[in-house]
């Protein structure tokens, strides 16, 4: 049992012996042995009131990187992005901590890329910190920080690789390993909505009528309707899928105790799924790919797919449909070609 000490007192262990603490603001004492002791109660006295002032705030330069980072935090442009996106855009910002007593006007391209090469080999990460980067030495062009932002437009040393679409044989043998329930079921969602994994673990079972889904995405593109949600039916073999579910869950993707999936345990969780069933070169993204192909085999017009997975502009739907009409253009050429009858006699294998 873990002994009843005041606060900020701690017992440590060392050669055979215990020994009790003092520990704030970074600094600490040593304590009498006996914490029932009157020496012990006087100097834990002495301590606590000595200590018991704030810290003093370390002084931020003027003009410095850390004063840009701390008036870019600040600013209408950061507070205006989603909790996550701040999450993710503050991991960047860290990265400069080691430049952050340096003017913000001294920075050059170089200090950037040298910075960047902590995230070697994570074509994505980089590609995040780039932007992060650019985007703060802008706010600090427009606030009077330096004359020139030193990340504008810098070229990614590897390119992030796409997330791979799942084929149909993928699908199967994920299907078969029999991953857990919430994997399978974020699966489900995944493939046949084609959202993102975050708004697929958010999916609620108030917001399904047993036809459609409504979804509110997480991730939108500039200038658009906050209050503007998704309504896309539900494919029949997600709906035979959804009304086997236990109904005792507010959401879809519970654990076994029915709670809500943190989206960082999900995503270990489902990479376990994918290394189980032999496939490792897949991520949940690759779904929403997949499903956007799907939809595009099919004969969808770009529209038709826009309303379905969310998008704002056509570029990544012309990925989907451009390719599919290649394909369907592609088969009927050799259609044609093989109709024609030089081609019939030419296929003909001689005796």
């Amino acid at each position: 049992m873990r002994p009843n000490l005041p606060r900020y007192v701690q017992r440590i262990k060392a050669k055979g012996a215990d020994y009790l603490y003092f520990r704030r603001h970074g600094q600490r004492w040593r304590l009498p042995d006996d914490a029932a002791s009157p020496e012990f109660q006087r100097a834990y006295l002495e301590l606590l009131a000595r200590t018991d002032v704030e810290p003093a705030p370390r002084r931020v330069g003027d003009g410095s990187v850390a004063a840009l980072i701390r008036d870019y935090r600040s600013s209408d442009e950061f507070l205006a992005l989603r909790p996550k996106t701040q999450h993710d855009y503050l991991r960047m910002l860290d990265i400069l901590a080691s430049i952050e007593h340096h003017p913000a006007d001294a920075v050059r391209r170089r200090h950037v890329r040298e910075l960047r090469k902590a995230l070697a080999g994570k074509g994505r990460s980089q590609q995040l910190f780039s932007q992060v980067a650019s985007l703060l030495f802008n706010f600090g062009v427009d606030n009077d920080y330096c004359e020139n932002n030193p990340a504008a437009h810098m070229r990614r040393p590897d390119r992030a690789k796409a997330y791979k679409a799942w084929t149909e044989e993928d699908c199967a043998a994920f299907e078969k390993s029999q991953p857990a329930r919430q994997a399978l079921t974020a699966y489900m969602l995944g493939r046949y909505t084609g959202q993102r994994r975050g708004d697929v673990l958010k999916m609620a079972r108030n917001a399904y009528d047993g036809t459609l889904i409504a979804v509110k995405p997480s991730k939108t593109e500039r200038h658009s309707d906050d209050n503007e949600q998704l309504l896309i039916p539900a494919h029949m073999r997600l709906k035979a899928y959804l009304a086997a579910l236990p109904k005792d869950a507010l959401l879809f993707v519970v654990d076994e105790a029915g709670r809500a999936v943190e989206e960082t345990t999900f995503s270990k969780d489902f990479r376990a799924a994918l290394n189980a069933a032999g496939l490792k070169h897949l991520h949940f993204h690759g779904l929403r790919h997949t499903a956007g192909m799907a939809l595009a085999e099919a004969g969808c017009t770009e529209k038709e797919i826009m309303a379905v997975l969310g998008h704002k502009t056509l570029a990544m739907v012309q990925k989907y449909t451009q390719g599919a009409r290649r394909r369907r253009l592609a088969s009927s050429a050799i259609a044609k070609l093989e109709g024609t009858r030089t081609e019939r006699e030419s296929g003909k294998l001689e005796e």
